[in-house]
């Protein structure tokens, strides 16, 4: 017997498939839990991924290779413009988060078919500095500023000095 209370929020702890009342309730939960996917990203996703089927092909590549890096740096850009402030691609008028999305799935789904080429150079360092420098930070000894939004709206085209202030040293807002 599975305890299922972690990932059926209806099911109070104890209990198990077996106590479902539904018989098909313990096959179900066995599946893949869809009920964790948030549908809004997956519609912003669809219509990015429209954008791409028309000026790429659709599904182009499960017929030809793809180069991870391509995609990854494709990702990267997105999210650098987003952290920019950017909040929709020129380009497509959609939003840089869904961009990011698109990448990802189709790396995954790209690995998944045996159609991506895995051009990373060897194993760096990145993983294991940000590891500690994390373990490190954990001393409240050692404050960071960082931007603390006072205007709960955004300009559109940029933020006056007035709604932004570093956080002060000792993390107090």
């Amino acid at each position: 017997m599975n305890e299922i209370y972690s990932t059926y929020p209806y099911v109070r702890p104890g209990e198990t498939t077996t106590d479902l009342p539904n018989p098909k309730d313990a096959f179900g939960m066995k599946k893949i839990p869809l009920r964790f996917v948030p549908w809004a990203a997956v519609a912003h996703l669809a219509r990015v991924m429209r954008g791409g089927a028309a000026k790429y092909g659709w599904m182009n590549w499960r017929r030809h290779k793809v180069l991870r890096s391509v995609y990854i740096e494709a990702a990267l850009r997105h999210l650098m413009a987003l952290s920019d402030g950017e909040d929709f691609d020129p380009e497509s008028g959609e939003r840089h988060e869904a961009h990011v999305m698109a990448c990802m799935a189709i790396l995954l789904d790209a690995g998944e078919n045996r159609m991506l080429l895995d051009d990373r150079p060897a194993d760096g360092p990145f993983g294991r500095l940000v590891r500690e420098w994390a373990e490190k930070s954990n001393d409240a000894s050692a404050p960071i500023a960082a931007p603390i939004r006072l205007s709960g709206i955004r300009g559109d085209d940029h933020q006056s000095e007035a709604e932004w202030v570093a956080a002060p040293p000792d993390g107090s807002v």
